[in-house]
């Protein structure tokens, strides 16, 4: 498969846009593949020719969703030296992309961990070279993440204090700041 072609790349957008139709009207464990593609205009040889099922289109969609905002974030490094501005950087970022990542976290509990979420920012993080990769820092990662993505949108009113307790919170975990540990 050619991902490049466009026509498989309209197909993709096509079957994301629907599946994020559903998603907004009903739980993800009712949403079933013959559903989609009736929504999508597609057959369903054609959904399981991008997708093995509706939890890996869930995946996927996910994981495009958060790594591209995220592959363009260079507010990243201020995670250990201003968190603060961290905070209001991540936070504009979950903002802006409040309509699917609402439609992820209302589904996760229920059908699909949280664990590729954190990978996606802790992977990112990584790949900075600030920390070394270690136990005890995917941990910390996972603590301040799982912070955000479960805190933050609930407390939107609340920007300035979730931002303060999340900046104590990364201070906590990360007292040398981005010194290798």
């Amino acid at each position: 498969m050619n991902n490049q072609d466009l026509r498989v790349l309209k197909t993709i957008e096509n079957i994301e846009n629907s599946f994020f139709e559903l998603l907004g009207r009903k739980p993800i464990e009712k949403i079933t593949v013959a559903e989609l593609a009736r929504v999508a205009r597609i057959n369903k040889g054609t959904f399981y020719h991008h997708y093995l099922d509706i939890p890996d289109l869930y995946m996927k969609t996910m994981q495009k969703a958060l790594s591209e905002p995220l592959a363009e974030a260079d507010y990243l490094p201020c995670l250990f030296d201003d968190p603060e501005r961290f905070m209001e950087e991540i936070s504009k970022m979950v903002m802006d992309n409040l309509g699917k990542v609402k439609l992820f976290l209302q589904n996760q509990n229920r059908y699909i961990p949280l664990d590729p979420l954190l990978d996606i920012f802790r992977e990112r993080i990584y790949g900075l070279g600030l920390i070394d990769r270690s136990e005890k820092n995917d941990i910390r990662l996972d603590m301040i993440f799982g912070s955000i993505l479960i805190c933050a949108p609930n407390y939107d009113g609340c920007r300035e204090e979730v931002n303060a307790v999340a900046g104590a919170m990364i201070r906590g975990l990360f007292p040398e700041g981005a010194a290798k540990n």
